[in-house]
């Protein structure tokens, strides 16, 4: 008896973590849309990765993706700011946004990130930001705005404290323009919780048995009852199956 007992247990488990995805979609919108994002950026960070043998590659691969995905905003078009999905969904992001979602596509793969605010001479006010990658090995800079990758040398101290404001060498942003930064803060953007690690980690699992079958599926479904997204399901299927590097 207690042997079919562990048995009806073990496969009402397996039930449950097969189809557990289809299953958010009945709760309410915004844990519907948290997991949503969670499966796609697993699907993406899988194919944008691939073959990748450090994090110094992994970090690379992921600002080179940004680069050729999201670009500067037109004039006349406000960026959407709700989270870093909609800036890669939108194909336009401003220069913390696009920072922003470098440093949020790295932390899925355990890569820390820094938001890194500049400040022109006698200014009290940031005009723009960058954002970095720390890597067992160095730390990686990088302007996706500009789609620049800058020396990690600019930087007068080694350690990295939140909110601390460093002075730079020698630093020109981008050649030709007027801006000429000569200090930095950095803001530790990418705290994750353990609950949403350990969500992370069953996504990537989910994700890698079932990417070619359920997958599709559960996007079908996802776009049906979600009509609020369901005008930008052709947008996301590309950003998913069609990857861009």
């Amino acid at each position: 008896m207690k042997h079919k007992k562990n048995i009806i247990l073990i496969i009402s488990l397996a039930f449950f973590l097969l189809f557990s995805p289809f299953l958010t979609l009945i709760l309410g919108s915004k844990i519907r849309d948290f997991f949503f994002r969670e499966f796609c950026y697993t699907v993406i960070l899988r194919k944008i990765t691939k073959e990748s043998d450090s994090d110094v590659s992994v970090a690379n691969k992921i600002f080179k993706y940004v680069c050729k995905n999201v670009g500067e905003p037109n004039k006349n078009t406000i960026p959407i700011d709700s989270n870093p999905f909609e800036v890669l969904v939108s194909g336009k992001g401003s220069c913390d946004q696009q920072s922003n979602l470098i440093i949020t596509l790295g932390s899925y793969l355990d890569v820390k990130g820094y938001l890194i605010y500049l400040y022109m001479p006698k200014s009290n006010t940031s005009t723009h930001s960058i954002c970095m990658l720390k890597t067992i090995k160095e730390m990686l800079i990088f302007d996706p705005f500009y789609k620049k990758k800058i020396d990690n040398q600019i930087f007068s101290k080694p350690n990295i404290k939140e909110n601390d404001l460093f002075k730079f060498r020698k630093f020109d942003l981008k050649k030709n323009m007027d801006f000429n930064y000569n200090r930095c803060k950095f803001l530790n953007n990418n705290n994750v919780s353990f609950e949403r690690k350990l969500i992370r980690k069953y996504s990537d699992i989910w994700i890698l048995f079932f990417e070619k079958s359920l997958f599709k599926s559960y996007l079908n479904l996802f776009f049906t009852i979600d009509k609020t997204i369901s005008n930008k399901e052709k947008k996301i299927k590309s950003i998913l199956f069609q990857i861009k590097l």
